[in-house]
């Protein structure tokens, strides 16, 4: 969880939310960690681009949208890189195209039940394993970001964005030394916003000379 201090101008990514007619179009916007506004300051040819889901149960349309973007795009490439990283060859069982298809017709009643999630998972689970593992909330592979852009990667910032001169046809560098420059004076900023922008200036600084 991000301070007050750093998770920037909540207010203009609220109105984004706030703004969309369709189901999809907000539970889209709610996903992302910045607005669109902020998006467009720091990249030049941004469009977006909303991923259209088949009107259903609200339920339904989240997971249908969660399914096709966020597991692939997010959590799945990392899970891969992370155990390809250390040579080893990682198993997602419950993503055998048996369980998906079956899991897909059930009710939503036996997914999410009393606020419940995984509802007939953890009862299934508890056949084999304590309550107290069954019902464990959701935990996701968080990384400490606000520690490390305040206290160890300040140095590496300044050195990526002030020190070299950097140069990214991709990114407003006017708007970018903006955002910097604000973070270092200790103003709010969209923290996460920042982070990305910093990763992708390492990426493109070290494949741009190849």
């Amino acid at each position: 969880m991000f301070t007050r201090k750093f998770q920037g101008d909540k207010f203009t990514r609220f109105a984004d939310i706030l703004s969309r007619s369709e189901f999809h179009e907000f539970y889209q916007s709610l996903m992302f960690t910045s607005s669109s506004r902020e998006r467009k300051n720091i990249l030049p040819f941004y469009e977006e681009i909303i991923f259209y889901v088949p009107p259903n149960n609200l339920y339904n349309q989240m997971m249908d949208f969660d399914f096709r973007t966020y597991m692939v795009n997010n959590n799945l490439v990392k899970v891969d890189r992370a155990t390809m990283f250390q040579s080893i060859e990682g198993r997602e069982p419950f993503l055998d195209h048996r369980i998906i298809e079956f899991a897909v017709q059930l009710p939503i009643k036996f997914k999410i039940k009393n606020g419940v999630n995984k509802y007939i998972l953890r009862k299934l689970l508890k056949r084999y394993l304590p309550d107290h593992l069954c019902n464990l909330p959701k935990r996701g592979f968080g990384a400490p970001l606000q520690q490390w852009i305040q206290s160890d990667f300040k140095n590496n910032l300044k050195k990526v964005f002030l020190e070299s001169g950097f140069y990214n046809p991709y990114l407003d560098k006017k708007n970018v030394l903006v955002l910097l420059e604000d973070y270092l004076q200790d103003k709010p900023v969209n923290l996460i916003l920042l982070w990305l922008i910093y990763s992708f200036q390492l990426w493109f600084n070290k494949w741009n000379d190849k």
